[in-house]
């Protein structure tokens, strides 16, 4: 019985996969990173088998009319972050600015890490970030210097309270506001790297719904949107709600109501988006919880310290301990990030 190769020329494999060189050179070029194509074959001329099936699969999607270049893209970032255990990926967003999103990202994280779970912030407010601000850390780094290949994600990482980890933002940086999708690919890449020290990834969006926005929330197993009692930042969260929803985003859909002074204006909020949710979006979002009003979350930012810390047992911690409860039960019951489409077909090119 004939033994089978271990590795083949450019030559080989495409008379093995009836392709030309050119489209093999791009599938290399716009594929390869997502599976390490440099450590699969220890020959730089010479293809090993594994690389040899994942040139099939992916001309294959190629050639299905209902899945584009970047769809394909779309998918493998989200299956990146999947396989390795995974991470579990937790997008925080809100439909307009000053209702507390930043806050809620901060002091849940630290929340979650001091549970013992190896947890991320990542400070993804392009333009305006200052999550650093909220937890007292002063970056050396930012992720402008990623971007600009001058650092890696491991060396912009910053340590902050409980031993949560941050990967800082910039503010003031217009061209950030909207990334090329160039950019977008390498930050996920990079982000990528850290599976392997990460148990959580909390990812702090901008407000609104931008490209940006949207790209990180299809990245989430559970999406959290902030709002108060606000009729204007109620209709705005209905409204990111119902674009994610549009985008067929993969992560359950949550809400918590932030500033409330009772439970019965967090209830009527919540009711409220359910009801438009279940009529018009055909898409469920939880009730994860409401955060009172309390005096002490200003005097914590301005003491740049995290609410948890600044103050222990006031009425808003004891809302933010309950949220992070229900996420807890949430990773609990997760099992390693939603399947897409693409994951039986490369999960086991992946593993490993």
């Amino acid at each position: 019985m004939e033994r089978k190769k271990e590795f083949y020329t450019l030559e080989e494999v495409c008379c093995a996969l009836g392709l030309e060189k050119s489209r093999l050179r791009f599938v290399e070029r716009e594929f390869g990173g997502f599976f390490g194509f440099s450590r699969l074959s220890p020959f730089p001329s010479l293809y090993s088998r594994k690389q040899l099936k994942i040139f099939a699969k992916i001309n294959h999607l190629l050639d299905r009319p209902d899945l584009s270049v970047a769809k394909i893209k779309e998918e493998f970032h989200h299956l990146c972050l999947e396989r390795g255990k995974g991470v579990f990926v937790i997008a925080v967003a809100s439909g307009k600015g000053g209702v507390g999103k930043t806050s809620l990202s901060v002091n849940l994280s630290v929340l979650l890490a001091r549970h013992g779970l190896r947890t991320v912030l990542f400070d993804a407010d392009f333009g305006l970030a200052n999550d650093h601000v909220f937890l007292g850390v002063n970056p050396k780094r930012t992720i402008v210097d990623l971007l600009k290949g001058i650092a890696s994600i491991e060396e912009i990482l910053v340590e902050g309270p409980s031993g949560l980890k941050l990967i800082p933002g910039a503010s003031g940086v217009q061209q950030l506001t909207e990334m090329k999708t160039s950019q977008q690919d390498l930050l996920v890449e990079e982000m990528v790297r850290l599976r392997k020290m990460t148990d959580v990834l909390v990812i702090d969006s901008s407000a609104g719904v931008s490209r940006n926005v949207l790209r990180f929330l299809g990245l989430a197993d559970e999406v959290v949107a902030v709002t108060t009692p606000n009729i204007a930042a109620t209709l705005d969260v209905f409204g990111l709600l119902r674009i994610a929803a549009r985008q067929q985003v993969k992560g359950y859909l949550n809400l918590v109501v932030n500033r409330v002074r009772n439970d019965v204006d967090a209830d009527e909020v919540h009711t409220n988006i359910a009801r438009c949710s279940d009529q018009f979006l055909g898409k469920r979002v939880e009730r994860l919880g409401r955060v009172f009003e309390d005096a002490a979350m200003e005097r914590a930012i301005q003491q740049r310290t995290p609410l948890v810390d600044f103050s222990p047992g006031g009425p808003a911690v004891l809302c933010l301990e309950e949220i992070v409860e229900k996420l807890l039960e949430k990773k609990k019951r997760w099992n390693g990030g939603s399947k897409n489409k693409l994951y039986d077909l490369f999960a086991p090119l992946t593993a490993g």
